[in-house]
């Protein structure tokens, strides 16, 4: 059976199960906030590794940090702020709190924890979500559900080991920061990769828009030439016929003047043929009045 939140603070006040813990006192243990839950105790981070990390950086096995900011496919290996400290007939069950999981964190080995178990507990935290994810000491990252054996155990965990829980728990985090990487299955070299590739293919599109653009102006350019040509050439064109009808009208007025003239030529001799005429007709008058004269 799950142990109630009375059995817990129960327990934890006598320096059972938890060591540690920020207790509230009054009706404040038993709210939303407190690290006892109704059936449950919520560890804080107490230390962070990050896997690759230089001796003596922040980080690494001697030199644990406070703080870290997970990148998208980051890894990481924390230590609870709190210790453990079951007794022979009592176990736990963890896995990270809501408010870690549905920020996509991963927890890959919080699992069970055996009666007798004593220290710090170490899991592996990867973020699989999309956005940084902040790490920061004293914030919640595991939830432990206790459960009393009808029974305690023949021989508890601490009786079982060669050395003492904490030295244990200093080796399996010494291992997985020797076998981890910072990088879950190179997520983010890939997700880098992704980006380069995007920004590629966003280059190319914006070097074919801009050839695009280059070819459509010189295509407008030229447009506007061949129209300046054929404008000019229209220009002239009816610039010639203008000269062209000047011309025509000149050669109509030279023609309509050469007939007048003509026409007054022909004039002119009808009149002196009249007047030759005439004086041929006086001579003849003149003749013949001299004839009648003389007789």
């Amino acid at each position: 059976m799950f142990l109630t939140d009375a059995e817990l603070l129960a327990l934890l006040s006598q320096g059972r199960l938890v060591t540690g813990l920020d207790l509230d006192t009054g009706p404040a243990q038993f709210n939303r906030a407190s690290q006892v839950q109704p059936c449950s105790v919520d560890l804080r981070i107490g230390e962070i590794f990050i896997p690759g990390t230089p001796d003596a950086k922040p980080g690494s096995l001697g030199t644990p940090t406070e703080s870290e900011i997970l990148l998208p496919g980051g890894t990481a290996v924390v230590k609870t702020l709190e210790e453990c400290n079951l007794p022979p007939d009592i176990g736990a069950i963890g896995f990270p709190p809501n408010t870690v999981s549905a920020e996509g964190i991963l927890m890959t080995n919080p699992g069970h924890v055996d009666p007798g178990f004593k220290g710090q507990m170490a899991f592996t935290v990867i973020n699989m979500s999309e956005v940084k994810f902040h790490l920061l000491k004293k914030n919640k990252i595991v939830t432990l559900l206790f459960f009393r054996l009808r029974q305690r155990v023949t021989r508890d965990l601490g009786e079982r080991l060669d050395e003492g829980s904490s030295e244990a728990v200093g080796d399996s985090v010494g291992k997985l920061l020797g076998v981890l990487s910072s990088d879950f299955l190179g997520i983010s070299a890939r997700v880098k990769a992704a980006a380069e590739t995007e920004e590629e293919k966003t280059r190319r599109e914006v070097l074919a828009a801009e050839t695009k653009t280059r070819r459509n102006t010189l295509i407008g350019q030229v447009l506007l030439a061949v129209v300046g040509i054929i404008a000019t050439c229209a220009v002239l064109i009816l610039g010639s016929f203008a000269v062209l009808r000047g011309e025509i009208s000149d050669l109509k007025a030279q023609v309509n003047s050469g007939r007048e003239a003509q026409e007054v030529r022909k004039q002119v001799k009808v009149k002196k043929q009249v007047q030759v005429r005439k004086r041929s007709d006086v001579r003849n008058r003149a003749a013949r009045v001299k004839d009648s004269v003389s007789r």
